[in-house]
């Protein structure tokens, strides 16, 4: 019998992308220091491959290169920011899509108030009431201190003072702070 004999080496590839499936649409909340920290998996919607997954890596959609996170912080608040998702599978087959991020500051300004205090008439006309009277509130924040405020991103105050003091030094000086952020937080 006549025989003959070949050895063929047969490679196995995986050729075939993974199905990247992203969130529509995905919203993230600022911390206190106005940053937030978004894992690539987190834009995930069930991405799926024909024979495994290797890991997710995401950008934004102006930058180049792929991270395992991106950092949103309070100049996204406005606008459009888009991320593309990238899904690896185990044998360097890639696939993107990509998705809307809503940044959005929940958190309200801090705002802290000096406590309420008395004074004696004599006070009132010797340190207080001519500073009042040509419009020099500052003499009272030299003498019972000011609001302490701040937010994770920008803020605007306002402050006000009223006085309704008679001439025997009687009355009451009210002083009012108010503090809002860009995103409407606040009073």
């Amino acid at each position: 019998t006549n025989a003959s004999e070949v050895f063929v080496t047969v490679s196995i590839e995986d050729q075939i992308t993974p199905t990247a499936i992203c969130d529509e649409i995905t919203q993230v909340a600022l911390s206190s220091d106005g940053t937030a920290t978004v894992f690539a998996e987190t834009f995930d919607n069930g991405s799926y491959d024909n024979c495994c997954l290797e890991g997710f890596e995401v950008r934004r959609l102006e930058d180049t290169a792929f991270e395992q996170s991106v950092v949103f912080d309070c100049e996204d608040l406005t606008g459009s920011n888009q991320v593309v998702l990238k899904v690896d599978d185990c044998y360097g087959n890639s696939n993107t899509c990509m998705v809307e991020v809503l940044v959005e500051d929940k958190l309200f300004p801090y705002l802290t108030v000096p406590a309420d205090q008395e004074v004696s008439c004599e006070i009132y006309y010797s340190d207080i009431a001519a500073e009042l009277e040509i419009g020099n509130p500052s003499v009272l924040d030299d003498l019972f201190g000011t609001a302490t405020f701040g937010d994770n991103c920008s803020f605007n105050t306002t402050y006000t003072y009223t006085y309704d003091v008679d001439q025997c030094g009687v009355g009451s000086i009210v002083r009012s702070w108010t503090v809002t952020d860009g995103s409407g937080n606040g009073p």
